[in-house]
């Protein structure tokens, strides 16, 4: 079997992987990263491992929600007396 063979499979399940994690995600901005993945297909999918995944990281909480959670955990937090 050919180098070549192999590396374009490789690339073709690499984007399919791409593809269907995009699709399935709460990204904000997932109809944009869906197009950029289909008409970049290398680039795209690259992009989207890189950047569009960190993305949806950060939204994946809110500001209030990230707010809230810290003021529970200064609750929680024992405090040291000097």
């Amino acid at each position: 079997m050919n180098l070549n063979y192999l590396v374009a499979v490789l690339c073709f399940i690499f984007w399919i992987v791409a593809l269907v994690d995009c699709i399935g995600s709460s990204n904000p901005n997932k109809v944009l990263w869906i197009i950029l993945i289909i008409l970049l297909p290398f680039l795209g999918t690259i992009l989207y491992f890189l950047i569009g995944k960190t993305c949806e990281k950060r939204s994946a909480t809110s500001p209030s929600e990230r707010s809230e959670r810290d003021a529970i955990d200064l609750k929680s937090a024992p405090f040291v007396e000097s």
